[in-house]
């Protein structure tokens, strides 16, 4: 399976708003992207303990980063097919 989103790497802070809004998406399907992520993370630092919460906020705020720009290019799409 392909991830949708940018590859799994360190949280770039200076990407995140925690301002902005996560655009529409099921809470339930937020919770599972961000519960694989999160697993992922684990899984590269060979499932050290101490790290669940570290890894479920870094997880968090890349999915939501993530969908936020997903909507932002959508919204750029549309944006520029009313125009045409």
């Amino acid at each position: 399976m392909e991830w949708p989103f940018r590859a799994l790497s360190a949280f770039d802070g200076d990407t995140f708003s925690e301002t902005a809004e996560p655009p529409a998406c099921s809470e339930d399907e937020r919770l599972r992207l961000i519960a694989e992520a999160a697993y992922y993370r684990a899984q590269r630092r060979g499932f050290e303990p101490g790290h669940e919460q570290e890894d479920w906020l870094l997880a968090e705020r890349e999915v939501d980063d993530s969908l936020r720009r997903a909507s932002s290019i959508d919204g750029d799409e549309r944006e520029a097919g009313a125009e045409a």
